[in-house]
């Protein structure tokens, strides 16, 4: 049964088990009902009836949903954009931008207890919200604390990273859709058994199309919150390690330590490649605080070493412009004349942290291995592929 085919008789039966093959791709993936024969008849009229209750439901909701537009300022000069986006400001940590095709997708954290959305825009600074990626459910592993989804397209399939608690602890969730938007399907919840306390992952495919995961585990150490970033390489299906898990990143930066006493945080990896080289973004401190902010470092293989950067943090404070608290960000290349952005987020309101978190892109340069963030702006700034 193909990935389409057990997303299509999901949807009808409504749950699914992650069965694996041995066949050496992620379509190895068996419905309830496929294995006990004898409950399909029951199992299908039992959800018929909420299956049809449930697309009046997603049908009203993506009335509602979908139609969202969000676009700037009517007085953006022409060729401009302007963060944060959208107008009103669109509201979501931990943000991620897939291009694929002609389009830009933005996932985050929409909610921790419901799920992630899915933005999209063909210029950057247009961006219409298309609805529901991935909502929890009942039938859903996940019981809530939901948070920094990424889409990677694997196998000509679209592969949802998340974290979430579920019964075993906060731990990793893979999901699978043919199409960037989704609905995105679990395919391994919990994803890899790392244990509890896993999130904020990544997932790196390198050139020859062997993946990389690397994530962050919290911990308590000389009496503080503690996190460190790990790294590991996956088998061709993505359904386990090949090795163990190695330490790539813990905090030992000044920067790093703005509350040593009572947090010292290494987490949110992003990993991408340029010119042969690696590297590696992440965020350090407590992130309900001002004082959170991003870094990087820079390797020759997926799983290092790695070296910080000695001119970290990458993005930092800037009270004068309002823009205070820095959370993941992602990096990503242009449509139009391939330069590059890093897309992040930022307090929404420095005076009251309640008001959440604004999505904010900037240009990422890079200068004799040394990467720079230029910005944070609040000003317009050219679309990609304008003069400038």
């Amino acid at each position: 049964m193909n990935l389409q085919s057990w997303i299509d008789y999901s949807e009808t039966v409504g749950y699914q088990l992650p069965i694996q093959t041995n066949r050496v791709n992620l379509k190895g993936f068996l419905p309830f009902t496929a294995i006990f024969p004898s409950l399909q008849n029951l199992a299908y009229k039992a959800y018929r009836s909420l299956a049809l209750v449930g697309l009046l439901l997603v049908s009203s909701c993506c009335a509602a949903i979908g139609g969202d537009s969000r676009t700037p300022n009517p007085e953006l000069p022409a060729g401009n954009y302007l963060t944060p986006l959208g107008d009103p400001a669109i509201h979501l940590p931990d943000p991620y931008v897939l291009v694929h095709k002609s389009k830009y997708y933005l996932f985050g954290t929409t909610s921790p207890s419901e799920g992630f959305q899915c933005y999209e825009s063909s210029d950057l600074a247009h961006w219409k919200l298309d609805g529901w990626a991935w909502r929890r459910s009942a039938i859903r592993a996940a019981r809530g604390e939901l948070h920094a989804p990424q889409v990677v397209l694997y196998q000509s399939m679209f592969c949802l990273i998340y974290s979430a608690r579920m019964v075993g602890g906060i731990q990793l969730g893979l999901a699978a859709a043919t199409q960037p938007e989704g609905p995105y399907h679990d395919l391994h919840v919990p994803w890899l058994s790392l244990g509890d306390s896993c999130s904020s992952a990544d997932l790196f495919v390198d050139d020859s199309g062997k993946g990389f995961l690397t994530f962050s585990r919290r911990s308590s150490r000389e009496g503080c919150a503690y996190s460190t970033i790990y790294g590991v390489a996956l088998n061709r299906d993505l359904s386990g390690m090949i090795g163990e898990p190695v330490k790539l990143l813990e905090p030992t930066q000044r920067w790093e330590l703005a509350r040593r006493d009572s947090v010292r945080y290494n987490e949110a990896p992003r990993m991408f490649k340029i010119s042969g080289k690696y590297y590696l973004t992440y965020c350090a401190n407590d992130p309900l605080s001002t004082d959170h902010a991003i870094g990087y470092a820079r390797a020759d293989k997926p799983l290092g070493p790695w070296t910080k950067a000695t001119e970290n943090p990458l993005l930092s404070n800037r009270p004068d412009r309002g823009v205070v608290g820095f959370g993941q960000g992602s990096v990503f290349r242009a449509l139009q004349g391939g330069e590059r952005f890093m897309v992040y987020s930022a307090w929404a309101d420095p005076a009251s942290l309640s008001a959440g978190r604004t999505v904010s892109i900037d240009r990422l340069v890079l200068d004799n291995r040394k990467l720079s963030v230029l910005g944070p702006t609040r000003s317009p700034q050219p679309l990609p592929g304008t003069p400038k």
